[in-house]
């Protein structure tokens, strides 16, 4: 798996391959094409600004971390015909952090799951939009938008969802829960003779690994929650 640093060129093509990348640049344009893995890992406050680009009959698999950190992200998607995207974001955060999704449909059979989950702590915060856009004359498209984000702490989080659809034959759904940790499941291992620490920080990899099916990501990811 090779990994790709965005620095002054700012328009990235892939097709069928699986990379990690490592964005300096902070305005990029990349062309999906055939089947593309995208694996990305923040540690560092940035705000990038992104467009993806679906070629018909392309399938994109996007996941992305951010520890600790803030910064921003604003994703701009367009979908033709015949595409499939997941977008998986897990963010561990312990300051603000803004994210936009903008979801442009103008064609036909697209399949879009955008779904980030968010574990808060300390000062902890984040702002989400969700923008679905689905125009005149397009057919058979489903769109799902699912927000989770868990507070360990008393700041305000803001999601905003903006469906706007102009076809009468789409699937467009959006989800969110925001919610403490669950007193339930904490009380639960607390009989298994697990100290609320403990409890917490497993709830905390559970709830951030659910969103990879990805080794890499995975196991990368353990290895940053591990020096907490």
């Amino acid at each position: 798996m090779n990994k790709i640093v965005i620095d002054k060129d700012n328009l990235l093509s892939l097709e069928n391959e699986e990379i990690i990348i490592e964005c300096i640049s902070n305005d990029i344009l990349i062309n999906i094409k055939g089947n593309v893995v995208i694996n990305e890992i923040i540690t560092t406050d940035k705000k990038i600004k992104m467009n993806i680009k679906m070629h018909p009959n392309s399938s994109l698999v996007y996941n992305r971390y951010v520890h600790k950190t803030g910064g921003s992200f604003n994703l701009d998607i367009e979908s033709t015909n015949n595409t499939n995207l997941e977008f998986n974001n897990s963010l561990y955060l312990d300051t603000n952090y803004d994210i936009s999704i903008n979801n442009n449909i103008n064609g036909n059979n697209n399949n879009n799951l955008i779904d980030i989950k968010s574990f808060n702590i300390f000062e902890g915060k984040i702002k989400a939009q969700g923008y679905l856009n689905i125009l005149k004359n397009t057919k058979l498209n489903n769109l799902v938008e699912n927000f989770k984000i868990i507070t360990n702490n008393l700041q305000e989080n803001i999601i905003i969802p903006a469906l706007v659809v102009d076809s009468d034959d789409v699937i467009a759904n959006h989800y969110t829960t925001i919610s403490p940790i669950d007193t339930d499941e904490l009380f639960y291992l607390s009989l298994k003779g697990i100290d609320k620490n403990t409890a917490q920080k497993l709830l905390r990899n559970s709830i951030i690994l659910k969103n990879f099916n990805n080794k890499f990501m995975i196991e990368s990811i353990k290895k940053l929650l591990e020096k907490e």
